[in-house]
């Protein structure tokens, strides 16, 4: 057989999936500034409910949707400008949406909700909305009185209406269909709220239409400063020594383990800085960092997520007898509401499953382990059922050996361990696990380099669990972006739920619809009242767009 001996570079390792971003500072400075607008449901919550939001990330001045940055990031500041909440949101040319719960650990008061990008923060500049959080539970709002009230901000729907929306009647009865019309082949995207009109205009939300009003278009980046994500979620990080060692070319294995793992390695510049970029979904919580064939290194993961922004206009929200009255009778809906939470489950979207690049390698010889007699040990386990396989011991080290498919083994090579995504440097560290745990191992009998290191073999070990995890002391704790979600919503034609309590507010979100059908339709729950539809997007000449209309259910 014709030796064979695969080169993987940095921009497809293991997984297919993780690239190295190499950015030259003079290609940065050309990249177009970026400005985040953030569509929320409302501005003024209950503990218990959620902050729905869709982002749109444009480049420029114009309302062009942005694909230079892959990721996103909200946060919620409360107002002594500390980050109580963070989420990093994956942007699809252009757009990501999430949401945020609020417990009952967030204290009465206002909050910024702010989202920006990475490249965004070499000017600090973000987008930020106010909102208003009550807690029932903790602090009590300030009564209103003729020394603090509250300010009303007439709102001005009277614009021309372009996406003619309307609904099929006026006046709907509690559980009934809504179904909505409108100019769908004008959109280019838009998300869609359709929320309980509170009547409270202490707090307007911002629109889309005034995103760029006062906007200089100018780009001031700086070397050292936040690069833009390109790829998906960039890392980047340092080594250290506390002696005079070379900080250059060393390789240090990433890995994400879990049942979506990704493995691959990566290496340093003279500085000893490192780069990677993450483009796929993974389960892991945290990510573990190891040097390969080196000792005397410390790793360190550098924190680029929270903005450092500070903010000194929080808004003021006084209690009034109608608020007060709101307050009350939300509290009741939401406690129940989360009471049937099980019965309204969110959908969650599948993960793509991150498959090897070895996969389909034709030396690749697959075991499932309980085709075979079970073994206690690792040794047992590579004597009696792994062909092509052996140990060799010196001084307490052992070390795994693949036979090369072409029979010309090159012994001092070391052999790739891979358990459950996590690149294993240490054999020995594996030698003494349970073997009864393993469901499968994979040996793949031809060289691999992967950055600067070429492997004799590599042996795939995937256990039960899928979820090994050696003990390291660089580990990173991740903020993973979230998963997309399709939100629940009940269907009374179905004659399904009809014994569970119905308190919604939030009749309907939509932050994907784009040019397809012109109608769209909800069921009504059991609150009667005025409830508004709002629809807020570009069109597709580029305008931005903010409309709304309003019904009734009684």
């Amino acid at each position: 057989m014709t030796k064979k001996l695969f080169i993987l570079s940095l921009f497809c390792l293991l997984s297919k999936i993780g690239f190295s971003q190499k950015v030259n500072v003079k290609d940065v400075s050309t990249f177009p500034k970026e400005k985040i607008f953030a569509a929320v449901n409302k501005n003024i919550f209950v503990s218990g409910e959620q902050i729905l939001y869709k982002i749109f990330c444009f480049k420029n001045q114009k309302y062009n949707l942005s694909t230079l940055s892959k990721v996103g990031y909200i946060e919620l500041i409360n107002n002594n400008n500390q980050s109580v909440l963070i989420q990093k949101i994956n942007l699809n040319k252009g757009e990501g949406s999430g949401n945020f719960f609020i417990n009952t650990s967030l204290k009465t008061g206002g909050y910024k909700l702010i989202a920006y990008t990475q490249w965004m923060k070499n000017e600090n500049d973000v987008f930020e909305e106010d909102v208003f959080i009550i807690n029932p539970f903790a602090n009590k709002l300030q009564q209103e009185d003729s020394l603090h009230k509250n300010i009303i901000i007439a709102s001005d729907n009277k614009k021309a209406s372009i996406l003619k929306i309307k609904t099929n009647k006026n006046d709907y009865a509690t559980r009934e269909k809504v179904t909505v019309q409108y100019n769908q082949n004008l959109i280019k995207t838009v998300s869609v709220s359709v929320q309980k009109a509170n009547n409270f205009n202490f707090i307007p939300k911002k629109r889309i239409t005034s995103i760029f009003n006062n906007y200089q278009n100018k780009t001031s980046f700086k070397p050292n400063n936040h690069l833009p994500e390109l790829r998906g979620e960039l890392f980047t990080g340092t080594i250290s020594t506390s002696k005079n060692k070379n900080l250059e070319n060393i390789a240090i294995g990433v890995s994400f383990i879990g049942q979506n793992k990704i493995s691959k390695i990566i290496k340093t510049n003279k500085k000893g800085k490192f780069f990677f970029t993450i483009n796929q979904s993974y389960s892991a919580d945290q990510v573990i960092l190891e040097v390969l064939n080196e000792k005397g290194y410390k790793i360190t993961l550098d924190n680029q997520t929270k903005s450092q922004k500070s903010f000194s206009n929080f808004k003021e929200l006084y209690l009034t007898e109608p608020l007060r009255n709101y307050i009350k009778t939300q509290n009741k809906n939401i406690q129940i509401e989360n009471a049937f939470a099980e019965a309204k489950k969110t959908e969650m979207a599948s993960a793509k499953i991150n498959t090897f690049v070895f996969e389909n390698n034709t030396t690749k010889e697959h075991y499932l382990l309980d085709d075979y007699t079970r073994f206690k040990t690792i040794k047992e386990v590579a004597v009696e059922i792994l062909q092509n396989v052996w140990i060799s011991e010196k001084e307490d080290t052992y070390a795994f050996h693949v036979r090369d498919a072409n029979l010309i083994t090159n012994t001092n090579l070391k052999t790739l361990l891979i358990v459950d995504g996590y690149i294993l440097n240490n054999h020995t560290k594996f030698m003494d696990f349970d073997a009864l745990e393993i469901a499968s191992i994979d040996v793949v009998r031809e060289k691999y380099k992967y950055g600067a290191i070429t492997y004799q073999g590599i042996l795939n070990i995937v256990t039960k669990e899928k979820n090994y995890s050696p003990y390291t002391s660089s580990s990173f704790k991740l903020l993973k972006p979230l998963p997309s979600k399709k939100w629940f919503k009940p269907d009374y034609e179905k004659n399904s739920n009809h014994r569970i309590p119905d308190l919604r507010t939030q009749l309907y979100w939509d932050t994907h619809k784009k040019n397809e059908s012109n109608l769209f339709s909800f069921y009504t729950s059991d609150i009667p009242g005025k409830y508004t539809i709002t629809f807020q997007g570009i069109l597709n000449d580029g305008t931005p767009v903010f409309e709304e209309t309003s019904f009734t259910v009684q």
